[in-house]
């Protein structure tokens, strides 16, 4: 069983919410693993097992929940299907490591700078 990697736009991604929604639709199908991204990029990573389902049919099932949606980029045969995205953001506000158990998040370098 292979597995293929596709990005694809969903411009129309605005809040938290729109990503949960997309994301719940493949929560029970093993034969996909999407992680969606907000900001600044309003993307889906996904990879996806292609002897199962194909790159139009993720995308049919987007569009069907109502998010426009387009292929970006498709590879074939990847070896390694682990979602990750790694970007860095300045975040005001945060004291502790506390704010981050909602997401998941993996790895935490939090410098703290008291400012006056």
């Amino acid at each position: 069983m292979g597995w293929s990697y596709g990005l694809i736009s969903v411009p129309e991604i605005t809040c938290v919410a729109c990503i949960e929604t997309i994301e719940s639709l493949f929560e029970k199908d093993s034969s996909v693993r999407i992680k969606v991204v907000l900001v600044p990029e309003k993307e889906a990573t996904i990879y996806y097992q292609d002897d199962v389902i194909d790159l139009d049919k993720i995308r049919e099932k987007i569009d069907d929940a109502g998010f426009g949606s387009k292929v970006i980029e498709e590879k074939k045969d990847v070896e390694n299907p682990v979602l990750e995205k790694r970007n860095e953001f300045i975040v005001e506000g945060m004291v502790c490591n506390s704010c981050t158990s909602k997401w998941l998040i993996f790895e935490v370098c939090v410098d703290i700078l008291w400012r006056f």
